[in-house]
């Protein structure tokens, strides 16, 4: 059965460290299950992690405009979107999906009459240690 788990928290309290993190364990031991879908943002595509879809303003303003994001929200003079095509697919699909959001869109999924039939979970990253931080003490690479 779908699933839809949401990460939400503060800026820089390292959710795509620990996203990717999972998703490399969960390929270790090759669970298709788990889909990670990627999030679309207005950033610089230097600066995004291989869960992340860098698109410009105007990309993100068409597709907004031809309904093809399921979510969106704004931060920090970032643009955020998750597609409604991947959504759908992984439901489809039957994948338990796991999806880095903001605490402003939460809602937004639970009491949504499309995702009804796909339980939302929410999970809150509370750590308090920087994405840099916890790169260096997971031996990983900089993100960007």
């Amino acid at each position: 059965m779908a699933a839809i788990y949401l990460t939400a928290g503060p800026s820089g309290a390292g959710k795509d460290t620990l996203l990717l993190c999972a998703r490399e364990a969960l390929a270790a031991v090759q669970d298709t299950t788990v889909l990670f879908v990627r999030r679309h943002l207005t950033r610089d595509p230097s600066k995004v992690t291989d869960i992340e879809v860098a698109v410009t303003p105007e990309q993100f303003a068409a597709a907004s405009a031809a309904g093809e994001y399921a979510l969106e929200w704004d931060a920090h003079g970032t643009r955020y979107a998750i597609a409604k095509a991947d959504l759908e697919a992984g439901i489809v699909a039957g994948k338990r999906m796991v999806l880095n959001t903001s605490r402003s869109v939460v809602g937004k999924v639970s009491c949504s009459s499309s995702y009804r039939r796909s339980p939302v979970i929410e999970g809150r990253a509370c750590l308090r240690w920087k994405g840099a931080y916890l790169r260096q003490k997971l031996n990983l690479a900089p993100l960007w």
